[in-house]
Order: C-alpha cells, then structure tokens, then sequence
C-alpha cells in the first residue's frame, strides 16, 4: 500500500462495546468499497451501492448497526483511486 493509501483510524462504539479500526475507502473503476482491519487483524470489506441501493454499504455477516456507524465514517472520506492488475495481462 502506497503513502497515498495509508489506513485512517477510528473508534467506534456499538451495543455498548469500544473498538478502533484501521479503514481506507477505495474506488477500483467505479466500484467503491472500504477495506477495514479488526483489533483482531482480521479484515472485512464493506461495498457501496451493492443490490441496487446506491446510497447504502454492505458487508456480508456484519449486522446493521454495526454497518450504520461504520457507514458514517466511510461517507465522509474520498476513496482513493485503486488498481488491480489481471494476471493475465500487462498495463499500458
């Protein structure tokens, strides 16, 4: 990950429990979504505008007051510009 790509920090609380994350929000050709690491080390990503709602974030086993904190914190930031580059081909 690139200086430009640095993980931001976050403390959150839900259901009465503390936790920080380390979170970048991203856009790979258009398909926006936030990579975020656990206290844990684990990481989950978040997608924007999955199932035809634009607006909303979703992440697979993550319950939705959990995605409703996360989600205001996604919001305020700009992804930055993301590229994955096929296996199978080379870049211009």
């Amino acid at each position: 990950m690139s200086a430009l790509q640095e993980k931001k920090t976050a403390t959150i609380t839900v259901r009465g429990k503390t936790t920080t994350i380390k979170y970048i929000t991203l856009n790979n050709g258009g398909v926006i979504y936030a990579r975020v690491t656990w206290e844990s080390g684990e990481e989950t990503f978040f997608y924007k505008g999955m199932y035809g709602k634009p607006k909303r974030w979703e992440a697979k086993g993550i319950p939705d007051d959990l995605i409703e904190v996360l989600s205001e914190i996604f919001e305020k930031e700009t992804p930055v510009i993301s590229w994955v580059i096929d296996q199978h081909r080379r870049p211009d």
